[in-house]
């Protein structure tokens, strides 16, 4: 049987929220999510995170294991700030850091209000901008790093997705939301 057989389709009207997760929600969401993430590292390495985090189907199940509804607006921004409050301070045990420049087009008072950034009396919020351009600038200023580089990109592999009609067929019935 294909997966595409075996697929179950429809539409689900899913209602805009407003607001942020309860204090005591995002909380709990943290705490989960860090144990949670290092159950994985410890089984699987830091490798593993990435391959879980991109798929669509796992990542919406961790929020709803986490403990966010399912069928809320916020649980994409929710998961990330609960994964990435959940391992504060054990960045370098786990060898996993995340990052990312979600927050940079969003107002100050925005990421309060949503959770992503937990309250903070006098916060300053510094936005560091194009941060993947200042790396590209350290690596090639640095031969060694800009070595290894090479050395990964030439063992790369490129699957193109886009060819494979299989892929397609499951993107565009998965784009219904």
């Amino acid at each position: 049987m294909s997966l595409t057989n075996s697929m179950k389709t429809g539409i689900a009207h899913l209602p805009l929220h407003s607001g942020k997760a309860p204090s005591w929600l995002f909380q709990r969401m943290k705490r989960l999510a860090r144990e949670i993430i290092i159950a994985i590292v410890s089984e699987y390495g830091p490798q593993e995170i990435p391959k879980r985090l991109s798929d669509p189907f796992w990542f919406q199940a961790l929020g709803c294991v986490l403990g966010f509804d399912w069928h809320s607006s916020g649980v994409t921004t929710t998961t990330c700030g609960a994964l990435k409050e959940g391992i504060k301070g054990l960045e370098k045990e786990l060898g996993l850091f995340i990052a990312g420049a979600f927050g940079y087009h969003l107002k100050e008072e925005s990421l309060f209000r949503t959770g992503f950034l937990p309250p903070l009396k006098n916060a300053r919020i510094l936005y560091v901008g194009n941060s993947s351009l200042e790396g590209a600038v350290r690596l090639l200023l640095n031969e060694e790093l800009l070595s290894k580089s090479v050395s990964i990109a030439r063992t790369a592999q490129v699957l193109e997705l886009s060819q494979n009609p299989e892929f397609e067929n499951i993107f565009i019935r998965v784009m219904h939301f």
